[in-house]
């Protein structure tokens, strides 16, 4: 790219060599990058540049900063205290860090062990909703010095996510582990109820609408549900990949199609 110099830049590069990370990655690097106070935030996940913020223009690096590796999980950017934060999993906590110096604010160790780190926290009001594999799913609160407090507001021990993401809908969380979960958020993510219907495993890709929750299984298959029903109000299901073993990819919406990406073919559907 002309008037870049490519030895202070990071376009073109592999980020992990660029930034001296070299812990071992079993899945390669699956987070998303992130823009946040107009810079480009990414996790290389290197002992000197744990997280790196680079011009989105030139990809000049801005700040950096020290700690653990990556984890598998991508960022969000969110406003509390009245300033912008990065909150996220590195290897081995939930962190948050502030955008605009990097500094690390506050670190959340996890209380038992886990390897993935991949589901992306969800603000909710002024506290973080938090779903972690093998310590199920919290919502934790912050102190007078934005900082988190080490006990959650609420906890649902079961529904420990490892590799997917909750949708929220109004007050309620919906999740997958072993059974479809509907939380509620206000009654201290208590169970407002529960589905053990078969295409609900260890996975699922989900979106939400304020009035639909569609839910794309491992097997390809669509299930379209009432979020707001008192109990699993299934509204359709199709099965859109007749031998699919293992649809790990999230769908992409542009405009009223809907794209879903198989083991080796693409789908596209319209809205009707």
């Amino acid at each position: 790219m002309p008037g870049i110099d490519d030895g202070e830049s990071c376009l073109g590069m592999d980020s992990r060599d660029k930034f001296g990370a070299d812990d071992k990655r079993e899945w390669g690097t699956c987070s998303s990058p992130l823009v946040a106070e107009g810079k480009l935030i990414i996790n290389p996940g290197g002992k000197d540049a744990s997280l790196v913020a680079l011009d989105p223009k030139t990809g000049k690096d801005i700040w950096k900063t020290p700690g653990k590796p990556a984890s598998y999980g991508s960022f969000m950017g969110a406003t509390f205290g009245g300033k912008q934060k990065i909150v996220g999993c590195d290897f081995d906590s939930l962190g948050g860090w502030d955008a605009k110096t990097g500094k690390r604010l506050w670190r959340l160790a996890r209380e038992y062990d886990s390897k993935f780190n991949v589901p992306t926290p969800i603000r909710v009001g002024e506290r973080l909703l938090v779903a972690l594999e093998n310590n199920g799913t919290r919502v934790d609160q912050f102190n007078a010095n934005v900082e988190i407090d080490p006990k959650p507001v609420a906890k649902h021990r079961d529904l420990s996510l490892d590799s997917h993401m909750l949708v929220v809908v109004g007050d309620r969380v919906f999740g997958i582990w072993s059974r479809l979960f509907c939380l509620n958020l206000k009654s201290g993510l208590n169970e407002v109820w529960d589905s053990d219907d078969r295409a609900f495993g260890k996975y699922v890709a989900s979106v939400a609408s304020d009035n639909r929750v569609l839910a794309i299984t491992l097997k390809g298959e669509l299930i379209l549900l009432d979020p707001q029903a008192a109990k699993f109000d299934l509204i359709s299901r199709l099965k859109v990949f007749p031998d699919e073993a293992g649809l790990y990819s999230h769908p992409a919406f542009v405009e009223t199609r809907m794209y879903v990406r198989g083991s080796s073919s693409l789908v596209c559907g319209v809205e009707g």
